[in-house]
């Protein structure tokens, strides 16, 4: 069976030497820069609000949409702009 004390104290031993490294830090920096702007703030403590009814785990919210935000709701990206779609099938297409 898992050890789930003896697993906390390694995770907390890690965290207690944990840096970012040199060559991450700009990234590091903008990105959380990003997350905790204040009008993102806001909106991460209405979702907490929403999901916990109470706004104090927006960090939480916040870190769980970094690698998922840039994902658009409405599906995948079109290849090409609207102006520029085909206006008529492929002709293999063509019945």
């Amino acid at each position: 069976m898992t050890n789930i004390v003896a697993i906390t104290a390694a995770n907390a031993r890690r965290w207690q030497v944990a840096k970012i490294a040199p060559n991450r830090l700009v990234e590091v920096s903008r990105v959380a820069k990003r997350l905790t702007a204040p009008a993102a703030k806001f909106r991460y403590q209405g979702v907490s609000q929403a999901v916990w009814g109470t706004p104090d785990r927006w960090p939480v919210v916040a870190v769980i949409h970094e690698p998922v935000g840039r994902i658009s709701p409405t599906g995948p990206r079109k290849a090409r702009p609207d102006d520029k779609l085909r206006r008529n099938p492929p002709p293999w297409l063509n019945p």
